[in-house]
């Protein structure tokens, strides 16, 4: 990725665990840990290998839910009631199981890794109902860099064009007044060009954002009714077809014009008159030809 900036999946090292790390060589306490044992084989063989309690590590910490499993977690949370972030949604029990109606990892807002591979509705999808501010900036944000680029590519060139300005008259140079209606002049153009940009931009920008809302009515409409939608489209081709078989039965028992009329179009006066005129041609040709020989008659 083109990025002016370093990429990689060991973001939660740089971010969380490094500054934990320092902090604890800082100030020399330990930590707590709720991760659980069968979250990932990493953790389920520190879990062998140490108990819940590694203190005899070259860095100890306490890990005391190592041996629960979600359905403990979410047992105890419904039993005790102790409230939790409302991102996880509620409680809910599903085929004999307990689960969180909303999201059930977080991790940083806005990224991305491994998005691809989530089902609808994915973290993006989420956050639009539940921080709906938050989702209207990572998605404008690039509309609004591209402003602040174009307005920064106006301005210079309309210095550009003031310099040009005075080097093609020197004497605006010595003249303060030309200078400055020149100057303002140059300004009022690009202003107007400005101006255009920004519409422009707003444009696409509502354009794109009503193409989003009607693709995501669709997409919700076909998910929800997909039987519906089948039904629907059979209705229409059998309709389709009936009125073909009408059309060609009026075509049948219509008179030969009528038959005609089907199966041509609406010639234009000038091929009508391109065909008449190679008619007479031909006709007249073939008289000649008659004229010539008697015996073809």
């Amino acid at each position: 990725m083109d990025a002016p900036f370093a990429i990689s999946d060991h973001c939660c090292a740089e971010m969380k665990k490094k500054p934990f790390h320092i902090y604890q060589k800082q100030t020399g306490k330990k930590p707590i840990v709720g991760t659980l044992a069968h979250e990932s084989r990493l953790r389920y063989n520190a879990y062998l290998n140490s108990g819940c309690n590694a203190f005899h590590r070259r860095e100890p910490m306490s890990k005391p839910m190592s041996f629960w499993l979600e359905q403990d977690v979410l047992r105890y949370l419904k039993f005790t009631g102790i409230s939790y972030c409302s991102i996880y949604g509620d409680i809910i029990e599903e085929k004999g199981k307990l689960k969180m109606s909303g999201a059930d990892r977080t991790g940083c807002m806005f990224c991305m890794f491994g998005v691809h591979r989530e089902k609808y509705p994915n973290r993006f999808q989420r956050m639009e109902q539940t921080h709906p501010k938050h989702y209207d900036y990572i998605k404008n944000t690039p509309y609004r860099r591209a402003a602040k680029f174009e307005v920064k590519s106006i301005k210079s060139r309309m210095k550009l064009d003031y310099k040009k300005a005075l080097k093609e008259n020197p004497k605006l140079k010595s003249n303060v007044l030309s200078r400055f209606m020149q100057k303002r002049k140059i300004k009022r153009q690009y202003a107007a060009a400005l101006r255009n940009a920004q519409k422009t931009g707003q444009t696409l920008k509502a354009t794109g954002g009503i193409v989003a809302k009607a693709s995501k009515i669709v997409t919700a409409i076909v998910r929800k009714n997909p039987i519906f939608l089948l039904k629907i489209g059979g209705i229409l081709l059998i309709l389709i077809i009936i009125m073909s078989l009408f059309t060609m039965c009026m075509g049948m028992f219509s008179n030969t014009t009528g038959v005609v009329g089907l199966a041509s179009y609406a010639a234009a006066d000038e091929c009508i008159n391109q065909v008449s005129l190679s008619y007479s041609e031909s006709n007249l040709s073939l008289q000649h030809h008659t004229a010539l020989n008697p015996k073809a008659k």
